[in-house]
């Protein structure tokens, strides 16, 4: 307050201006309506290591296009029990010779390879490992680099179909219309997983996130997302 004797000017305002872009909320907090939107992701842990398939707020991680002034929400890999199939067929793989090895001995097929060459069988079990790990570090990058982005600013879809050609799309979020989650099959709905769908207004149809953790949660977090760069 001040002084008793120090006068006010008649023009002086009675509110504050506040930018456009620090919209009060209307509960008189002083919150702006951007920083409400963006207040629930303190209930998510910040991820501490960048090979989770749900990573919010993700540390170190940077992509191509990446703005100055743009931060990455949330990262989205597919859910880690979508690479059960090719690991179970890489442990089969790997014991496959162990038990081939005694029916192929029992029809003399050892003793023939032997005949030929001394080291020829260890020669083939190297590069039949040597196969296996390829087979495995191939579908780990697979996994690994296939992401969905989200930022404070665009949704980001990036495949990569094989070493030398990738898709990259994305959406702005003025231009998304709506966001939907799909989650089906028994599998699905015990490890909380499915897909979220992504319609535009762009030319570009939609942005589908395939099989990613937590399906609802992806969309009430992109929902946020788009409330929150509504009012920035």
């Amino acid at each position: 307050m001040p002084p008793k004797n120090t006068p006010i000017a008649k023009n002086a305002p009675i509110v504050s201006q506040v930018p456009k872009n620090q919209v009060p909320s209307s509960d008189g907090s002083g919150i702006s309506r951007a920083e409400q939107a963006m207040a629930f992701l303190s209930k998510y842990p910040q991820a501490k290591h960048n090979f989770s398939a749900f990573c919010v707020l993700p540390r170190n991680v940077r992509f191509q296009t990446q703005e100055d002034t743009e931060d990455i929400i949330l990262l989205l890999r597919r859910h880690p029990v979508t690479n059960v199939p090719w690991i179970l067929i890489a442990i089969l793989f790997m014991f496959a010779p162990m038990a081939a090895l005694p029916i192929s001995n029992l029809g003399g097929l050892v003793a023939f390879l032997d005949r030929i060459s001394i080291g020829l069988l260890p020669t083939l079990l190297a590069f039949w490992y040597l196969g296996i790990v390829g087979y495995i570090l191939v579908n780990f990058f697979f996994w690994y680099f296939n992401v969905n982005i989200i930022t404070n600013r665009r949704l980001i879809d990036l495949d990569f179909y094989n070493l030398l050609y990738r898709e990259f799309s994305e959406a702005l979020l003025v231009k998304i219309e709506d966001v939907t989650s799909v989650s089906g099959g028994f599998v699905g709905a015990i490890f909380d997983y499915g897909d979220v769908i992504v319609q535009t207004a762009a030319t570009m149809e939609r942005l589908e996130f395939d099989r990613v953790p937590h399906p609802q949660e992806v969309v009430r977090i992109i929902t946020n997302v788009m409330e929150a760069a509504r009012y920035r």
